[in-house]
């Protein structure tokens, strides 16, 4: 990946002393930031490495100089200009020689594109199995109970979504010295009012505008404890939408789900703070090989006269026009110094005894021992009637107030539905000290048209049944289009997704909010001894008397309003930030 140039971001870690990981959240609306570009060949060699892993087998299959060949010819469109170089396909060899040599054959997790991850074996086969069936009494409601995503022509089904029942500044009740385990006998209860204005405080000094934050809404994580001596994951409160008594197996599942899944986020915060080398670098932007002196305007008077000039001009420019580029070819692939197997195994972070490295040395999620994490659970159902996924938007996960570093997604039911994958791309910052007006060596070394927007596409990944993918969120994604193979029977595809909120930062929790469900609330009500023996109309005047907490209408005018704001915050990363055009400008 290109190194990330956030000004903000180090701005909020030198004012709080800490070291935050980084997300674009931070960088928006901050001309100053974005990603170094990356070369076209770079762009090849990430897109390409990632495809070969796809491959069944590839970590032995790539030595055979037969099948190398071939597949170097399959991936030869992909290439710029359709050339692969000597130092392309060295690199390329290299870097699929040392990948197998560190690979994890148990948990079979291999890099896909920078940055991130996937396994089709992570996940065994008996614990697919209890999610599905746990699943089940969430799936199998009376169609008129069925929550269909707004918008969504009734294809996705939201299960657990964190948008329902969301915190709402200036409404939503918090705990502050108080345990909320079990939570069910405080629900709807609460000291104070969560205040957006401690959100904007802590902030406040590193942001150029204020709209990467919401003062209306904010996501519900839920805090987990990591075992340091069996790295299982406990949940310490309830998931939000997820009844902690009616689907106590399903939470049982979803922390072995999370225990399992604790590589493929350590995998993704490693590298973002230890980011990937470049492969075939570009420092600056002096990439023409020259043939000749160009000439000065009092020069050319001497030698031609004024009448010459102006063919000399022409000639000069025809010349600048003509010349060579030299492209940056790969590097020679080099081990990196420090990379995840050795932070496995010599556990880099605790043997430096200064407290302020030891933090910044904190790279995996076992390293900190504790998390929040934001649980989604949803389908997608297709039928005859309705085949077509028409896919999403671009987009990144949460605003900051979420605080959102990366996500894991475990894509585990697929039926009767296409190929599909998910697709990613970086926006980029001009480099500096290029010739005036230099479109043609932008667009030939990487890929960047003036005055068309600044972003790069990094690939996709496969999003097939069984797999886990891992992935910052530094980058946007999409999900694309898919529809039924067999347009005369239903398909589905199912997801568990976990949200991970910066370790270093945490944000208002299930641990300090109650639920906010009524029906829950409700039912918690009829235990009392004194409700069985009122009349049913005395309950009534009771239970409509209360506008605490919110009932399910209620909260699902809030999901409108929450969606309409992050819909405005996803154009506005689209239209003024990852749409920004690229700019060569006078100097």
């Amino acid at each position: 990946m290109g190194r990330i140039n956030s000004s903000t971001t180090l701005a909020y870690n030198r004012l709080h002393g800490v070291e935050a990981f980084p997300t674009f959240h931070y960088c928006l609306r901050d001309g100053e930031c974005g990603m170094e570009p990356l070369t076209l060949r770079d762009l090849f060699l990430g897109k390409a490495g990632n495809v070969i892993r796809d491959k069944p087998n590839w970590w032995a299959k790539f030595k055979d100089d037969k099948i190398w060949k071939k597949w170097l010819e399959e991936l030869r469109p992909l290439a710029p200009n359709q050339e692969i170089t000597e130092a392309m396909e060295k690199y390329l060899s290299d870097e699929l020689a040392y990948l197998a040599e560190t690979r994890n054959l148990a948990n079979g997790i291999d890099q896909a594109l920078d940055m991130t991850y996937k396994s089709d074996i992570l996940i065994p086969q008996s614990l697919k199995e209890e999610l599905i069936a746990c699943m089940r009494p969430l799936e199998d409601v009376p169609e008129n109970l069925k929550d269909w995503h707004p918008h969504s022509n009734n294809q996705v089904l939201d299960l657990v979504h964190p948008s329902l029942y969301p915190v709402v500044f200036g409404k939503t009740r918090l705990y502050t010295n108080k345990s909320l385990v079990p939570c069910l006998p405080h629900v709807g209860g609460g000291e104070t009012v969560a205040d957006a204005s401690v959100i904007r405080k802590r902030y406040k000094r590193c942001l150029w505008e204020a709209n990467v934050l919401s003062s209306q809404f904010q996501w519900l994580p839920t805090y987990f404890s990591i075992d340091p001596a069996t790295k299982e994951v406990k949940f310490e409160g309830y998931i939000n939408n997820l009844h902690p008594v009616q689907h106590k197996k399903l939470y049982f599942v979803l922390e072995k789900l999370m225990s399992i899944c604790l590589p493929m986020f350590d995998r993704v915060l490693f590298d973002m703070k230890h980011p990937p080398r470049q492969r075939a670098i570009c420092v600056s932007p002096n990439w023409y090989i020259e043939g000749k002196e160009e000439k000065e305007g009092e020069e050319m008077k001497e030698d031609h006269g004024e009448e010459g000039v102006e063919s000399e001009v022409n000639s000069e420019y025809e010349y600048w026009g003509k010349r060579n580029l030299d492209i940056p070819d790969a590097k020679v692939f080099k081990r990196p110094e420090i990379d995840f197997t050795s932070h496995e195994s010599e556990d880099i972070g605790v043997k430096n005894a200064d407290e302020n490295a030891a933090a910044r040395n904190k790279v995996t999620l076992s390293d900190f021992g504790r998390g929040q994490v934001i649980v989604k659970l949803g389908n997608i159902e297709l039928t005859p009637e309705n085949p077509e996924y028409p896919g999403g938007d671009w987009h990144l996960e949460g605003m900051l107030n979420e605080r959102i570093i990366a996500t894991v997604i475990y894509y585990y039911d697929s039926e009767n539905i296409t190929d599909n994958h998910l697709a990613f791309r970086q926006s980029v910052w001009t480099l500096e000290d290029y010739e005036q007006d230099d479109s043609r060596g932008f667009l030939e070394i990487f890929g960047l048209k003036r005055d068309e927007p600044a972003v790069q596409d990094l690939g996709y990944i496969a999003t097939k049944g069984d797999r886990v993918i891992s992935f910052p969120n530094l980058y946007q994604h999409k999900v694309s289009p898919f529809s039924l193979a067999d347009r005369t029977k239903p398909g589905h595809r199912k997801i568990c997704v976990f949200f991970l909120v910066d370790p270093v930062l945490p944000i208002i929790s299930t641990s300090q909010v109650a639920p906010q469900q009524w029906d829950w609330w409700r039912a918690e009500i009829y235990k009392l001894d004194l409700f069985p023996t009122l009349p049913p109309e005395i309950v009534k005047n009771i239970l409509d008397y209360v506008d605490w907490p919110m009932t399910l209408e209620e909260a699902k005018e809030v999901r409108l309003k929450f969606m309409q704001e992050r819909g405005k915050y996803v154009k506005l990363q689209n239209e003024e930030y990852y749409a920004r055009e690229f700019s060569l400008c006078e100097h």
